[in-house]
Order: C-alpha cells, then structure tokens, then sequence
C-alpha cells in the first residue's frame, strides 16, 4: 500500500471517530435546555420536487421503422422536404392485407343485412322467458336488501360487546389501575395521596376527576339505552371514543405526576414503580379499545358501500330484465337481436385487425417537420423496426434530462417544470412541460436513469442549441403539514431523531418519521406535534 493511501486512510478514520464522537454528544448528553436553540414546530407549506440539469437541442428528431418486414412499394418523400403529421411517407406491398380486408368487409356487411332482417315479432315463449327474468331479478333484489339488513344486524352485535368491552377496559383503567393513588376517588373532592412537587397539577388531576369519574357514567348510560333496533349504536360508537380518549389523556397526566411524586417513607420508590405500571396497562388497554371501536366504525362504512353497491347491482339487473320484458312485449326478439348484434361486432372487430396490420406496413408522420434521411427505395426489403426515415420537428426548442430509477414514477407527460439556463446571467425562468419518456432505461456508473424530453411552452431569443439548463419540477404540494429545521435532524443508523424540549429543563431523544426537504425546512410525518420545541444546530 502506498503512502499516499495510507494517509487518506488515517484521516478518514479521524473524521469518521470525530463525526460519532460528536453525534454521540447530541444523542446521549443530559445537559439542560440552556445549551440548545430551540426552535417550534410549526405547520405550513411544503412542495416535493426534483431538480435535474440536461441540454437544450434545437428541435425533436424522429427515426420510423416499419413494424414489419416486406417489399417498399412507396416513397413519396426526399432529403429536405417539408411534412405534416398523418402524411404517409412510404408503405410496404400487402396485398394479401387488401385482399382479407376486402373479404372481411363483405362479411360485415352480410351480417348488417342478417341484423336488418330481424323484424319477426316476439314469441309468447319468449315473453314468458323474459317475465321470468324480471321475477327473478326482484327475488334476487328482496334478498339482497334481506343480506344486507342481516350483515349490518351482525356488526350492530359485535358492536355491543365491544362497548361493553371498552366500558369494562375503561372501568378497570380508571379504579383498579388507580386503586391507592386516590383517596374517596366517587367522591366529589378525591384527594392525590402521593405527593407531588407540582401543587398547580396536583390540583388539576384532584379537580378533573370527577368530570372523568362522570365520563364513565354517561358511558354507561349510553350503552344501556341502546335502542331495541340498535340503529342508534354508531352514534353511541362515536361519543364512546370521546369518552375513552377523556379518560385515556387524564390517565397520562396521572402517570406523568409519577414523575413528579416525592419519596418517603409512606410512598416507596417500589410503590411509585407500580403506580406507573398499572397506569401504563390501564393506557395501553384503553388506546386497544379505541382501536377496537375505530375499526368498527370503519367495518360499517366499508358494510354500507357493499351493501350499497349490492343494492345497486340488484336493481340495475331488474331494470334491465323489465327493459327486455318491455321490449319483447312491444314486438322485438331482443335476444335475437343481441345475438346478431354480437355477430355484427366480431366482424366489425375483424377488420379492425386487419387495418391495425395494414397499419404496420406503412410509414405515417407523427410530427410537421422536415425529412433529414430517407433510406427507404422502392422495390428493396425492408427489415423489421430498422430506422429508415428522420425527421427533425418544427416544434419548440426541447430540454434532454436524464431521471434515476427512483424518480421516474413521479415523472408524468405533461408536467410542467421551472427552467433556468447557465449562460443567461439574469437567472430568469422559463417553463416547459414533459412530452416523452423514454421507456427505456440506462445504465451509466451503475445506476438506472430513463430519458425525459421537455419542450419550452415559449420561443425566447435566448434559448439555444446546446445550453446546459436546470430544471425544477414540482411532484407535490403538500399544504398545512407539520414543518421542522431540517437542521434539527440527527440521523442513527436507519433511525431519525430529534431533540425536544421535555419541559423539565432537559432535552429528550424522539423518534420521528419524515417527508419532503426543501429550502432548510422538512416535512414531519409521525413523532412530534405542533408547539413541540425541538433543538436546532445551524445551518444545514
């Protein structure tokens, strides 16, 4: 190993030892709040966008090829003239193709004539087979009104054993769990028997109890007047996470008082210990039964859009049974006709094959533009998808970028983009919008990229072949969104952390989850609420 290598080494592993040393400082010290800026968690604005530099070239360069092999039998352009788009440039013999078309077209019309013809009156067979139809679309709509009763009869069930299941949960949380923490806790005046250094909460959690004590009660209340229909149970649902989520955020003041509770004799360290265990399982037990009532709710949105769409089904089947019915009885064999009608279509699509065929035997200008190579000579074979005929576009000045595999899926024809270009030193902004992506990928260092090509929406005298221009396209706009410094950030490992303010006069780490950057600021998905304060380390 030279030298120099062993060097750059040596001072990779100091940086490396000095960027953990300093990352361990801000994840693992307890200092106070005095030696961070904090900044607020805010909500507002965001944009996810992608930025990218490519190359403006003077126009879009189109290469055809036949999608067939054959004989050239015309071409009716030369180097340097002037095309539109839907002009044919040249085809290939196929008159084996004109041949079938011709047979498939006599066919069609035959079919058409046998269709016309159909004018017999309806059957009394047929009639009755129609009435049948219409008898049975209605049984089958009585049943599905019938099923659908019966499905929402079935949650209304379930839904009252999950209540009672909250109550009991909610029951046991605030007694059993607190059971030694208060003194008279039915009275009006409960008392906290540890005590805590915070009078102003002590107060708070001795005044609120009994408005929680009452939660419960209406809680009762509501579930024993549970209508003999049950039709008022998701109103009842409802109010019950009011209820639970009341006593659940009262039960977590009562376990962050904990933290506040002096030791002594009468009140263990062991004591407090069990305190907070209790509180956090009657918590957690409650945060299960709003769960459980959550996804009730959303069992019966997602019951009445089926039955909605069963209903639905049903009774488009009957209208379109007693339509037939009508229809036959007006003097129309309907099903003769529908048969006949299909015969119509399978003709009909036959010649759409064999046009889609022809189709590949000849060369239709996609573009106006002008020729710029033409190798296609009548009476020589022409090879599949072999490039035979340029054509350089008339359209605006275009932007060639390149996109990694992981941004292409955000990339659409027809966004727009910002634009600014190296050689105008006024940095002014230009628009174009997206109109091709390659479906072809790349592979350059290793990496996937796909070409995308850009087209300005405006000429502009300082638009020109071969500048280099940056380009902004905006996937996203996300409003009113939780928003973060990104410079409050700390990244461990695959985990993302931030310093907030505990109000205790220490920082705490908290886990957070995040979305789009942009402009020093950062999207906060999960972890953090507004007017949380969180410590800020400068710059980016």
């Amino acid at each position: 190993m030279s030298l120099q290598k062993k060097i750059i080494i040596a001072v990779s592993s100091i940086i490396l030892i000095s960027g953990l040393a300093i990352g361990a400082y801000f994840l693992f010290s307890k200092n106070s709040t005095a030696k961070y800026n904090f900044a607020t968690v805010n909500k507002g604005n965001i944009a996810e966008e992608i930025n990218l530099n490519g190359n403006v070239k003077a126009a879009e360069n189109v290469q055809l090829a036949f999608e067939k092999s054959g004989k050239i039998a015309q071409a009716n352009f030369k180097v340097g003239d002037k095309i539109k788009t839907g002009q044919l440039i040249a085809s290939l013999i196929s008159s084996d193709l004109t041949a079938q078309l011709a047979q498939a077209q006599a066919a069609y019309d035959a079919q058409v004539a046998i269709l016309k013809n159909l004018q017999a009156g309806a059957r009394a067979e047929d009639i009755q087979i129609s009435a049948t139809s219409v008898q049975n679309a209605q049984d089958s709509l009585t049943n599905t009104k019938n099923k659908a009763d019966n499905d929402l009869n079935t949650l209304y069930g379930k839904s009252s054993d999950i209540l009672n299941d909250a109550y009991n949960k909610s029951f046991d949380a605030l007694y059993n769990k607190t059971d030694g923490i208060f003194s008279n806790p039915l009275s009006d005046r409960p008392t906290l028997i540890p005590q805590i250094n915070d009078s102003a909460l002590k107060n708070d959690l001795e005044t609120e109890r009994p408005s929680i004590n009452q939660e419960l009660t209406s809680m009762k209340n509501e579930i024993d007047n549970l209508d003999s229909n049950q039709t008022n149970i998701e109103d009842i649902l409802t109010k019950a996470i009011a209820h639970l989520e009341n006593v659940r955020d009262y039960l977590n003041k009562l376990n962050n008082a904990m933290n506040f509770v002096m030791i002594s004799s009468t009140m263990t360290t062991t004591q407090i210990s069990s305190f907070k265990t209790n509180l956090n399982t009657g918590i957690t037990n409650l945060n299960s039964t709003i769960s459980a009532i959550n996804n009730q709710q959303k069992a019966f949105a997602t019951q009445k859009i089926t039955n909605q769409n069963s209903i639905t089904l049903a009774e488009n089947n009957l209208a379109l049974a007693q339509k037939q019915l009508s229809l036959k009885q007006a003097g129309a064999t309907t099903e003769q006709i529908a048969a006949q009608q299909a015969a119509v279509n399978q003709a009909s699509a036959a010649i759409q094959n064999i046009r889609a065929q022809l189709s590949k035997s000849a060369l239709i200008s996609p573009i106006d533009g002008t020729i710029s190579q033409q190798d296609a000579k009548i009476g020589e074979i022409a090879s599949m998808n072999i490039p035979l005929i340029s054509i350089i576009s008339d359209a605006k000045f275009q932007i060639e970028t390149k996109v990694a595999e992981a941004d292409i899926e955000k990339i659409k024809v027809g966004q727009t983009s910002d634009i600014t270009l190296d050689a105008d030193s006024s940095q002014r902004i230009f628009q174009a919008k997206v109109i091709l992506i390659d479906p072809a990928k790349t592979i350059a260092n290793g990496s996937a990229t796909y070409k995308v090509t850009l087209e300005f929406t405006k000429e502009d005298p300082l638009i020109k072949d071969g500048l280099t221009a940056n380009l902004k396209i905006v996937i996203e706009q996300k409003n009113d969104v939780l928003l973060i410094p990104t410079s409050s950030i700390i990244k461990q490992y695959d985990k993302i952390i931030v310093l907030k303010n505990n109000s205790s006069s220490d920082v705490e780490q908290t886990y957070i989850t995040i979305g789009v950057s942009q402009n020093g600021l950062t999207e906060v998905l999960s972890g953090l609420n507004q007017g949380d304060q969180i410590a800020t380390f400068g710059k980016n």
